[in-house]
């Protein structure tokens, strides 16, 4: 984690940023990203793994010659893949534990991101094997503000507090 904080910082200023985003669209994420490929020459068969999986997040950056030929947009557009990867993972882990077939996706970072809602979805697809189907509202930053305060009211100690006597 300290290594992706250090690599958005330090490459990418603020990693949600427009500039940021908009160097995700034009990256790619394969040259900053070790895929099974890289390490076997092709499909790993055995395990039924494809040659574009990828095999460890930005881990092209620990090979001196792969790391020159990495750019900001690439490093961009890899930890954007690494954190909605991570995402969808733990939606699927939490729709499976609560049995949902449906995850809405709500907060404001997706408003007008299509790349970050397209690689959600495509996360929730894989890690899911097409079971779970990902939803993004119209209004997300609304919708993920309100939970924030649904859930909070819930389950916080904000509860009003009982009179003094």
């Amino acid at each position: 984690m300290l290594c992706v904080l250090f690599i958005t910082h330090h490459f990418l200023i603020n990693p949600w940023h427009p500039i940021a985003m908009t160097l995700a669209q034009q990256g790619t994420a394969a040259n900053a990203d070790l895929l099974v490929g890289d390490i076997y020459g092709g499909d790993y068969s055995e395990f039924q793994l494809p040659a574009d999986l990828v095999a460890a997040s930005l881990g092209k950056l620990c090979r001196p010659n792969a790391r020159k030929k990495v750019s900001k947009a690439d490093l961009a557009r890899a930890v954007l893949d690494m954190i909605t990867n991570n995402v969808g993972s733990l939606a699927r882990l939490l729709a499976k534990q609560h049995s949902v077939t449906h995850v809405v996706f709500v907060g404001s970072f997706l408003n007008s991101n299509q790349l970050s809602i397209a690689r959600l979805a495509y996360a929730m697809d894989f890690w899911s094997g097409g079971k779970l189907q990902a939803l993004f509202l119209k209004h997300e930053g609304y919708f993920g503000t309100f939970g924030a305060l649904a859930w909070t009211a819930a389950n916080s100690a904000c509860a009003p507090a009982e009179p003094r006597q």
